[in-house]
């Protein structure tokens, strides 16, 4: 399919409107009318049919290749905002498959996800995984505790430390640079991997 379609209403082959509306049913790349048409009710038959903008003849050039390249910069910005949301949501069902099946470990996951796949700044990363990863967690949780695999004799006891390290972390993620926030989590990540591999 074309990225833009530029359509006629009076085609000597067919009509532009039924044209537009078949495309509109496959895609949503733009269409542009450009037709000596110029009645109102032509203009908004055009629009309502799925067309994006509506140029008359006589036009001028520098117009025509205006609208053109507003068109299609206007797509780009969809499909980068619906990628953007593909990885969001690949994101959260990774994190949640990390969480739910090792017990923890979402933000191994979700970490990397968030500074390479949507570009987040290295804090930003780290201060939003705890946000992603705290629904998730609440839910395994409950879901261990129903199954009876959580141990409230160690889990309580520990619950409290981690509130405690969990404020001390953030206080540091304030006043560590990015680059040793990245050094400390590459080190923890290997530190981890190496451990479960041979202890």
């Amino acid at each position: 399919l074309p990225d833009l379609l530029i359509l006629d209403i009076m085609l000597p082959d067919g009509n532009g409107l039924d044209i537009c509306r078949h495309f509109r049913e496959k895609t949503m790349n733009p269409v542009l009318f450009l037709t000596g048409k110029s009645d109102i009710r032509d203009k908004v038959e055009g629009l309502q049919q799925g067309g994006d903008y509506y140029l008359t003849k006589p036009y001028n050039f520098d117009e025509f290749l205006a609208v053109i390249q507003m068109l299609l910069e206007r797509q780009k910005r969809i499909e980068e905002k619906i990628k953007e949301k593909l990885y969001l949501v690949l994101t959260g069902v990774l994190t949640g498959v990390a969480n739910g099946f090792f017990g923890g470990g979402g933000g191994m996951v979700v970490v990397p996800l968030m500074t390479f796949l949507l570009k987040l700044r290295t804090k930003v990363a780290h201060a939003t995984a705890i946000a992603v990863i705290l629904p998730v967690t609440v839910v395994s949780a409950i879901i261990y505790c129903a199954k009876g695999y959580f141990d409230f004799g160690t889990g309580l006891p520990s619950g409290i430390g981690v509130i405690a390290g969990g404020a001390a972390g953030a206080w540091l993620l304030g006043k560590l640079s990015a680059k040793w926030v990245t050094r400390i989590f590459a080190i923890v990540m290997f530190a981890a991997g190496v451990k479960l591999l041979f202890f």
